[in-house]
């Protein structure tokens, strides 16, 4: 009788180990996606802030449509970085995961 409620916490054991693997498989997946997912964004972010450097120095004092431009390249950069932001959150977030 003891012999097999040891074989049978043995098996949950192996069970629970196995759930655990395919959740850090799955976990880590998702990391590499945010992670690849952030780099792009970082690299719009930037490409954002060369086209307002750009487009300041080229015209020196903005113009009616210039103004316009740099207000929605400035616009996409927030938008951008609260995306990397929340990127970030949720990499510490899964980083945390056991």
């Amino acid at each position: 009788m003891q012999l097999d409620q040891l074989t049978d916490q043995l098996d949950t054991l192996e069970l629970k180990a196995r759930h655990l693997a395919v959740r850090v498989k799955h976990l880590q997946g998702l990391n590499e996606e945010l992670n690849e997912l952030n780099h792009h964004l970082k690299r719009e972010l930037a490409k954002a802030n060369e086209r307002i450097k750009h487009l300041e120095s080229a015209t020196g004092t903005p113009t009616a449509g210039a103004s316009h431009l740099v207000a929605d390249a400035r616009e996409i950069r927030k938008e951008l970085q609260r995306y990397i932001d929340e990127l970030d959150k949720c990499m510490d977030w899964l980083k945390k995961q056991p």
